[in-house]
């Protein structure tokens, strides 16, 4: 079965924000390749259209796809793209009738069969790990069968639409093949970094959190117990990718890359033993770093660190289970920035029982580590499948979801499907845009930025920030009569 697999364009979906997005490192689609490579391994012929770097309409990659003559189209979607792939199914199944498209990722594995009641133009959803579901359900397609017992597969028949029993989570990640990192134009995912073009791409090495955030739901994906990979073949997978690909920069995406110190430590010495010249990229949580690892990580090639932050207010780190203390993220920083690391934090406004204080806390907190060079501070999202999201529905701490005219889809930029107390939808983006204003707009923040990427990309960059905080008006009309046509 002749097979394409969907990344959707989801810098559409960020307003004017998407200027700046697009200038930030690239993420190649893992978990597509991931799949991709189990689809080959039985025998499939298989093809990745990422929309994302390519810059791709929906009309577009529809067109792309289309011109590949598939009998199935798998599109991934998260809750903050799925509009796109409503969309982009929309004009599918006009162009082809017959075509078979599926839907998977972390929106359908949060609201299951809800999606597919929702929409008249998927399928087949796949909820929890794909890799294996989505072969399943490609061997059935092919031989005329229908989707009864396949676990993991949510598919409609005669109108109704089915749910099948859960997949249970893959025991051993060493079973899965070396993502297909071949199927991506990898010359196409790169950085600039001190002037120099590089290439980059992605890593994990494990599946799961144990952490209980209430923001975060990708336990309804991986679950909440981790599965770990052997060092050997991260650093396998590291070193095929230098001698194929010539990639030197390496970034991973797990939730906590140090959770698993021991693995951490020998990855560090297979890295070291194998005279592997590469940089890492990684993020984690405060409370897991100690000066022994990073000073392995630095010598095993970690350049840069970013840990989740989420708020500048100890109450509220309390009362969203973050469990760490204001205390020990400016420790962190201190540990990170005397090796030399780049540190970033990520953090968000709008938690329940926020105000426009501890709002203003966040922001002040923020600004106030001298040792933190990039931040990104979005807008709390109330995530479907989250705990948030249940807060919000409640009206728990002050949490109100707005109507569908307020919100900008599920955007945590220039954008807010929340009030929270004191706080309109309205004053949160405002809030969003003045910490990030008073986070940059800082001239130390500013030669580092020049420092880490050199004059041509330094000189872009600006001007996509400029573009992003001071846009015309005119500019911003049309952006929004873009999200409206997105809509209808």
């Amino acid at each position: 079965m002749k097979i394409v697999l969907v990344n959707l364009p989801w810098h559409f979906g960020l307003g004017r924000y998407r200027f700046i997005a697009k200038r930030f490192i690239p993420q190649i689609p893992l978990a597509l390749c991931y799949i991709a490579s189990a689809l080959r391994r039985a025998g499939h012929s298989v093809y990745i259209v990422d929309a994302a770097i390519e810059d791709y309409s929906i009309k577009e990659t529809a067109e792309k796809i289309y011109k590949l003559e598939p009998h199935l189209v798998a599109i991934g979607s998260t809750t903050f793209t799925h509009f796109l792939a409503e969309e982009l199914a929309q004009v599918l199944k006009k162009i082809s009738p017959l075509l078979w498209i599926v839907i998977g990722g972390h929106h359908i594995s949060a609201l299951r069969e809800e999606v597919l009641r929702c929409s008249p133009y998927f399928d087949v959803g796949i909820y929890g790990e794909g890799e294996i579901t989505l072969c399943k359900v490609a061997e059935r397609l092919e031989s005329g069968c229908d989707l009864s017992g396949v676990e993991g597969a949510i598919f409609k028949n005669k109108g109704k639409v089915y749910k099948n029993s859960a997949r249970p989570l893959v025991p051993s990640l060493e079973n899965f093949t070396f993502p297909a990192r071949d199927l991506l134009l990898t010359n196409k995912y790169f950085r600039y970094k001190n002037g120099k073009k590089t290439l980059i791409t992605g890593f994990i090495v494990s599946r799961g959190c144990p952490f209980d955030c209430i923001f975060c739901g990708c336990h309804n994906v991986y679950g909440k117990s981790v599965r770990y990979r052997c060092a050997k073949a991260v650093v396998d997978e590291i070193e095929e990718c230098v001698m194929t690909y010539g990639i030197r920069e390496f970034m991973s995406y797990d939730d906590n890359f140090t959770l698993n110190r021991e693995l951490v430590m020998n990855i560090c010495d297979e890295i070291i033993k194998r005279k592997l010249k590469i940089n890492l990229i990684a993020g984690t949580r405060v409370d897991c770093i100690d000066r022994e690892m990073l000073r392995s990580l630095k010598e095993a090639g970690l350049r840069e660190l970013g840990f989740g932050v989420e708020s500048g207010n100890q109450s509220i780190l309390d009362k969203i289970n973050k469990n760490i203390t204001l205390g020990q993220i400016r420790e962190a920083f201190q540990l990170a920035k005397s090796f030399g690391l780049v540190t970033a934090a990520t953090a968000m406004i709008g938690h329940p029982f926020e105000n426009r204080k501890t709002a203003l806390d966040t922001i002040d907190f923020l600004s106030s580590i001298n040792e933190l060079d990039v931040a990104m501070l979005s807008i709390a999202t109330p995530l479907p499948g989250t705990r948030l999201f249940k807060m919000a529905k409640d009206g728990e701490g002050g949490l109100q979801l707005c109507p569908p005219r307020q919100g900008q889809f599920y955007n945590r930029y220039g954008g807010s499907m929340i009030s929270v107390n004191d706080l309109s939808p309205e004053d949160l983006v405002k809030l969003q845009r003045f910490g990030l204003l008073k986070f940059y707009l800082n001239f130390k923040r500013i030669l580092t930025q020049y420092r880490l990427l050199g004059f041509k990309s330094f000189l872009l960059t600006g001007c996509s920030f400029l573009r992003t905080f001071f846009s015309l008006p005119q500019t911003r009309i049309l952006n929004r009569k873009k999200n409206l046509r997105l809509t209808n």
